[in-house]
C-alpha cells in the first residue's frame, strides 16, 4: 500500500551524480537502516547495483535515455513484526527538467496487522538542504513559508485559482484580526516541506481585498485553505474546530496533505518501473548489436523487462481503480443543468456562498405560497423552485449569529473569533464597536463594547438580519 508519494523540481543546476551521492548518504547512519559506508562506492560503474544486510536490501539504478539521465534507489526493509517498508527515490534530470519523486509502501503477508502511517522520508529534508528545491511553476520549493506583501493581490489571487502552473498543493493561511495566522506557518512549512506549499497573507485586510478577485474563494479571519493544482477540491480548516489549538490544527493539514498526495497520479518517468524497463531495453539492444547469441542472457533480460511492466501494470491498475471511484463520487455529487439561464446575475458579487441563489429560492418560495393552485404560475414556479436548491448557508451564518449574539453583554474573545470567522470585521471606536461584513463598507454596524439591557443582544441579531440577511 502507498502510504506517502511527493514530486517535487530541485534547482535548475542540480546533477545526476550529486543527487545519486545523497542518495547512497541518505541510508548511512540512518536509524531506520543497518547500511555504512560501504553504499557510497556500491557498483558505481554499474546501471544497476544491489546490497543486503540482513532483512534489508538496496537497489541503484542508472539509465541515461539520450539527454535525460535517471537515477534511482530503492531501500527494501523487513520489519520483526511481518512489516515491510519500501522506499522508492526516482530522479529524473536533462532538457531542462530537474525533478524527484519519493514514494513509500507499506505492506504486510498477515491480514491482522494493522498497518501504521509513513512519515516523510528525511531524504526530502536533505534533498532541499543540500541541493535545493527549484520552481514549481511560480512557486520555490523550500522550507520556508511564503510570506504575501500588501501589493501581491494579483499573485495571491492566481494562488487561489490554481494559475501559478504548480505541481504541489498550497495551504493558505488567512490573518486573524491580530495580523497573524492560527498556526506557526515556519513549523507548518517545515512539516509540509517537498510536500505542499505555504502561502501567509499580510493582514486582515488583505483578505477583504482578495475577496473580490477570487469570488469569495479565498479563505479569511484565520480560516487555513488548502487549494490543489488541478482545481479538484479545496479544503477550508477552522481554527475553532480545534479549539484553537495551533498544534492539532497543524498536525491535522498536514495529514489532510499526504492522504490526498498518495491518490494523485506520478509522471509514468518518475516511477521505479518506468527505469527497470528502459535498462531493460536498453540491456536487449546491446546484446543485438554485440550479436550476442547466449540465449540465457537474452532471456534474463526479457523477463526483466516483463517484470518491470506487469509492475507499471499493477500501478495502472490500482489507479484506474481509485480514478473510477472518484469519477463515481463526482457524478453522484454533480448537477446537470440544461438549456438558457432564465435569469442573469446581476453585478453584486456573493458575500457568501450562493447568498444570490439564497435570496431568489426565499422569493420563489413565497411567490409559490401565494399562487394560485393549479395555475400555470404554480407550476413555472414549481418547475423553478425544483431545479434551483439552496445548500443553506444563510441560515447556518443567522443561527450562529443569533447563538453568538442574543444574549450579548461584551466582545469576549471568543465571540470575536467566531464573528471574524463568519467574515465580521471588528474596529472599535470610543463606546461602541463597528462590525464590518466581508469588508463591505455599506454593511457596517454598530454595538455597545457593555450592555446592561436584557434586549440588547436580540436587537442587535434583528439588526444585523435586517441588514444583511
Amino acid at each position: 500500500m502507498l502510504t506517502f508519494a511527493t514530486v517535487f523540481p530541485l534547482v535548475e543546476n542540480a546533477t545526476s551524480e550529486e543527487v545519486e551521492r545523497l542518495m547512497r548518504r541518505w541510508l548511512i547512519g540512518s536509524q531506520h537502516s543497518s547500511f555504512g559506508s560501504e553504499i557510497e562506492i556500491a557498483g558505481l560503474d554499474e546501471p544497476q547495483w544491489s546490497k543486503n544486510a540482513g532483512n534489508e536490501n538496496v537497489t541503484g539504478l542508472r539509465v541515461i535515455d539520450g539527454e535525460i539521465d535517471f537515477r534511482g534507489l530503492r531501500h527494501e526493509k523487513l520489519e520483526s513484526n511481518g512489516i515491510r517498508w519500501t522506499t522508492e527515490i526516482v530522479y529524473e534530470g536533462g532538457h531542462g527538467k530537474s525533478q524527484v519523486s519519493v514514494q513509500v509502501h507499506c505492506e504486510s503477508d498477515s491480514t491482522a496487522l494493522s498497518l501504521p502511517p509513513a512519515r516523510k522520508p528525511y531524504i526530502v529534508r536533505q534533498f532541499l538542504a543540500d541541493i535545493g528545491g527549484g520552481l514549481d511553476g511560480s512557486l520555490k520549493v523550500s522550507d520556508d513559508p511564503i510570506v504575501l506583501k500588501n501589493d501581491q493581490i494579483d499573485y495571491a489571487s492566481d494562488i487561489i485559482n490554481s494559475n501559478c502552473g504548480n505541481q504541489l498543493p498550497i495551504v493558505y493561511l488567512s490573518a486573524t484580526s491580530r495580523g497573524d495566522a492560527s498556526v506557526s506557518a515556519k513549523q507548518l512549512a517545515h512539516w509540509l516541506s517537498g510536500v505542499a506549499h505555504v502561502v501567509v497573507e499580510p493582514n486582515r485586510e488583505f483578505s477583504f481585498r482578495l475577496m473580490y478577485e477570487v469570488n469569495h474563494q479565498n479563505a479569511y479571519g484565520g480560516a487555513v485553505g488548502v487549494y490543489w493544482p488541478d482545481r479538484s477540491r479545496k479544503e477550508l480548516l477552522l481554527a475553532k474546530d480545534y479549539d484553537f489549538d495551533a498544534k492539532a490544527l497543524a498536525a491535522e493539514i498536514s495529514k489532510l496533505i499526504r492522504n490526498r498526495a498518495i491518490r494523485l497520479r506520478t509522471p509514468r518517468t518518475l516511477t521505479w518501473a518506468y527505469q527497470k524497463e528502459l535498462l531493460a531495453k536498453q540491456q536487449i539492444e546491446k546484446l543485438r548489436k554485440d550479436g550476442s547469441k547466449d540465449l540465457d542472457e537474452y532471456i534474463q533480460s526479457f523477463d526483466e523487462e516483463m517484470g518491470a511492466k506487469e509492475e507499471a501494470l499493477e500501478k495502472a491498475e490500482t489507479e484506474i481503480h481509485r480514478l473510477e471511484a472518484e469519477v463515481y463520487s463526482l457524478r453522484a455529487q454533480s448537477k446537470t443543468v440544461e438549456g438558457t439561464p432564465v435569469l442573469v446575475r446581476g453585478n453584486e458579487s456573493d458575500l457568501y456562498e450562493n447568498e444570490a441563489l439564497e435570496f431568489i429560492v426565499e422569493i420563489l418560495d413565497k411567490a409559490l405560497s401565494e399562487s394560485h393552485e393549479g395555475s400555470r404560475r404554480q407550476h413555472v414556479l414549481r418547475s423553478l423552485r425544483a431545479a434551483n436548491v439552496s445548500n443553506g448557508s444563510r441560515e447556518e451564518i443567522v443561527s450562529r449569529v443569533k447563538a453568538l449574539l442574543s444574549n450579548y453583554r461584551k466582545l469576549e474573545g471568543s465571540i470575536s473569533h467566531e464573528l471574524e470567522e463568519l467574515g465580521f470585521d471588528i474596529a472599535s471606536e470610543g463606546k461602541h464597536h463597528k462590525i464590518t461584513f466581508k469588508g463591505d463598507s455599506r454593511y457596517v454596524i454598530s454595538m455597545a463594547k457593555t450592555s446592561s439591557d436584557h434586549r440588547a443582544g436580540k436587537n442587535l441579531v434583528s439588526q444585523i438580519k435586517a441588514e444583511l440577511f
